[in-house]
């Protein structure tokens, strides 16, 4: 596709970028990073040397462990982070997801795709990225957490019966309910700033090590 291609354009120079510097070593590719600069070639649309810039930044910083360093062992170490961090934010809903056997990759697709898979809102879409470059690289990782212990969310979780895939499957549709803004009060959607403020604030009280 054409998307496929011009991203593939913004790979290229990124390696040559990353090997005109001090450090070595060539990108490797996954499915999420095109899903990312999906978005940031949208974005910056009108300026191809600073989509570049900014997909070099977080290959280089954000997604520096999956991207140049060993893919495998990082997305192990993310998931395995998640449940220790739930435990701390809250145990109830830990001891839930445990007891459910809900495994810890299921938020791996958000943190990898930065939520732009199921994530309808551009605007949300957008300010999350904004929050995400600015931010820690575990970021996506507290901002799912957030997510599953945002009050109307964790009560649906409770609500689901002892159901490993029924408890996950009401997981994977989480991001599908953010919007940027709500205009309306009817409808049980999740505000972004909410979860930004909440996912900041469960940063600071249980820091990245």
């Amino acid at each position: 596709t054409v998307i496929m291609s011009v991203i593939s354009q913004k790979v290229d120079a990124m390696e040559e970028h990353h090997a005109d510097g001090e450090e070595s070593g060539k990108l490797q590719y996954f499915r999420g990073f095109h899903e990312i600069a999906n978005i940031v070639l949208k974005v910056y649309s009108d300026d191809s040397t600073l989509a570049t810039a900014v997909l070099h930044k977080i290959a280089t910083s954000h997604l520096r462990g999956i991207m140049y360093e060993d893919a495998a062992k990082s997305m192990s170490l993310l998931s395995t982070i998640l449940f220790p961090l739930q435990q701390r934010v809250d145990k109830g809903m830990h001891d839930f997801l445990k007891c459910c056997e809900v495994s810890p990759t299921i938020v791996l697709p958000w943190i990898l795709t930065w939520f732009t898979v199921g994530l309808e809102d551009t605007s949300a879409l957008k300010r999350m990225f904004d929050v995400f470059l600015a931010s820690h690289s575990l970021m996506p990782l507290y901002l799912s957490v957030a997510m599953i212990n945002y009050a109307p969310n964790r009560m649906s979780i409770y609500d689901t019966v002892y159901d490993t895939n029924k408890v996950e499957n009401k997981i994977r549709r989480l991001p599908s309910k953010i919007v940027y803004e709500i205009k309306e009060k009817k409808g049980k959607k999740t505000p972004l700033e909410h979860l930004i403020i909440d996912a900041i604030t469960i940063m600071k009280r249980y820091p990245p090590r």
